[in-house]
């Protein structure tokens, strides 16, 4: 084989190369692209769901208890109800 063989398979070889990474990045376009797709609906699903945890917050109620027990095996720490 002659040195202009080997230099025409070597182009061969990288213009190959070239071609299948090209289609590997058009698959991998195409895949991002359908995450990309899912993410407004996701975005309006979160919405939705903030919007409700704050109306339930709104319509919370808060409630202080203060106990008072006595007898033994008492904590010297108070606990925090809530």
């Amino acid at each position: 084989m002659s040195n202009y063989n080997q230099i025409v398979d070597g182009i061969q070889d990288q213009i190959d190369d070239l071609r299948t990474a090209k289609s590997n990045y058009e698959n991998q376009i195409n895949l991002i692209q359908v995450e990309l797709d899912k993410i407004p609906a996701q975005i309006a699903d979160l919405e939705a769901l903030m919007d409700r945890t704050q109306s339930i917050s709104s319509n919370s109620v808060d409630l202080n208890v203060n106990l008072n027990v006595t007898g033994t095996n008492l904590r010297t720490n108070p606990t925090r109800v809530g």
